[in-house]
């Protein structure tokens, strides 16, 4: 059940999956112009566009086009992060052909209208509104902004009040015309139609000259300079919650990210992992994760905890990675670990859209032979994982000197701690 991968000219890469028994197709179009493309004075730039290339274009007026999918059972979704721009559309197999023209000339055609452009903006300002009322999101993004300092990923990807009010017409149109018009294009086609018939509309719709552009600038992140402690006080929250992080391997180190995977399992997910079993006599429920992106990826362990608890979690939170670095994990461990993962990645695949998520992001980065392999290659990657890989990755990534630990406390900073930092939630909104 392999895909297809067609590079067909210097603007476009066409990923096809055939899957015959499904009435649907879903079509993914990936871009380069994500957060980590804009400039300093453009910040939120890029999800500013999302939204306003469906205000219309010379030959689709604002509107038309969600009246076309939505009548034709179809769905759209898009979304901006820090390293792409993606747009999905699922639709009815028999609607392919109609669709997939408007959706080309949307995303390339949009003429960005200056008469749409304040009202896209307050609905852009309501949803930065609701973010900011979010202790989750506000969390997040103030652990991002510790981890990756003036790195472009410590940056909200929808900006801050003040910058988004500062964007102009011009701005957006130029990001536009370099990100969509002027630079290669990721589209995956996956569902119930063969090759054939996918790749003249694909070509058609999406195919388009581009002057030559200068290589894709570099945005390596920077080791952290040793641990840094922060707290931040959100009032509203039901209980405090301790957050340790640390830098991890690219997206584009396959071995690694799925090793770093292995060691969230291993750690903090499922009642066997080890975080659980050592935080319950205090009740702590904890979890882990692994966030790969294409310049740096960030392992997170996550805990609610009392207030009082805060240094001796954190110090039993160390010792059980130290542990994890010094000796090799046990065989039963690394093969729950490997199970867990391996179904974990068979279920998600399941899913067209999934799938054509999967597939459009390592197209994107270039990773075509995992494209082509997908539903072997990873489970392969993942088995051939040993326990030597994962101590290796623990002692060069999981430091006991090297990590952020981010308090967040419902009750106001003392500044008594040394090293530490207190923070309301007022310092770090925009």
């Amino acid at each position: 059940m392999s895909a297809t991968v067609q590079v067909l000219d210097a603007s476009l890469t066409l990923v096809h999956q055939e899957i015959p028994h499904i009435p649907t197709v879903t079509i993914d179009v990936w871009l380069r112009g994500g957060t980590v493309m804009e400039t300093t004075a453009e910040r939120g730039v890029a999800h500013f566009v999302e939204h306003m290339v469906f205000k219309g274009t010379a030959r689709v007026k604002p509107g038309e086009f969600d009246r076309l999918v939505e009548s034709l059972g179809s769905v759209t979704s898009a979304a901006t992060s820090y390293d792409y721009t993606r747009y999905s559309l699922t639709t009815p197999r028999e609607h392919f052909k109609t669709v997939l023209p408007y959706l080309g000339e949307m995303l390339l055609g949009a003429q960005i209208p200056e008469t749409e452009l304040e009202a896209e903006r307050q609905v852009v300002l309501a949803e930065l509104a609701q973010a900011w009322s979010n202790p989750d999101w506000i969390s997040y993004q103030f652990l991002l902004a510790t981890i990756f300092d003036n790195h472009p990923y410590g940056s909200p990807v929808i900006g801050s009040e003040t910058e988004v009010n500062q964007l102009q017409r011009e701005h957006l149109c130029y990001f536009h015309h370099k990100f969509y018009q002027n630079s290669p294009i990721v589209v995956v086609v996956v569902g119930s139609l063969p090759l054939d018939q996918v790749l003249e509309p694909v070509q058609s719709a999406f195919h388009r000259p581009i002057a030559d552009t200068p290589p894709c600038p570099q945005y390596p992140v920077p080791p952290l300079p040793g641990i840094i402690r922060e707290e931040l006080y959100l009032p509203h929250l039901p209980q405090d919650r301790l957050l340790l992080a640390w830098l991890g391997p690219r997206a584009t180190e396959l071995q690694g990210t799925i090793g770093m995977e292995l060691l969230s399992h291993i750690l903090g997910e499922g009642r066997h992992s080890r975080l659980p079993l050592t935080l319950k006599p205090w009740g702590n429920h904890v979890s882990s994760g692994y966030i790969a992106q294409e310049w740096g990826g960030f392992f997170t362990i996550s805990t609610y905890l009392e207030q009082e608890q805060r240094q001796a979690v954190e110090s039993t939170i160390l010792q059980v990675t130290r542990d994890l670095a010094a000796h090799p994990i046990t065989a039963e461990e690394l093969k729950r670990a490997q199970r867990a993962l391996h179904h974990n990645f068979a279920f998600l695949m399941e899913s067209p859209p999934e799938l054509a998520h999967f597939l459009g992001y390592h197209a994107l980065l270039g990773s075509y032979d995992l494209c082509h392999h997908w539903d072997t290659l990873y489970p392969e990657l993942v088995w051939q994982t040993t326990a030597p890989d994962l101590l290796h990755l623990a002692q060069t990534y999981l430091l006991s000197h090297r990590y952020v630990s981010l308090h967040i406390t419902t009750s106001p900073p003392q500044f008594a701690e040394s090293g530490v930092n207190g923070l309301e939630c007022s310092d770090v909104k925009p």
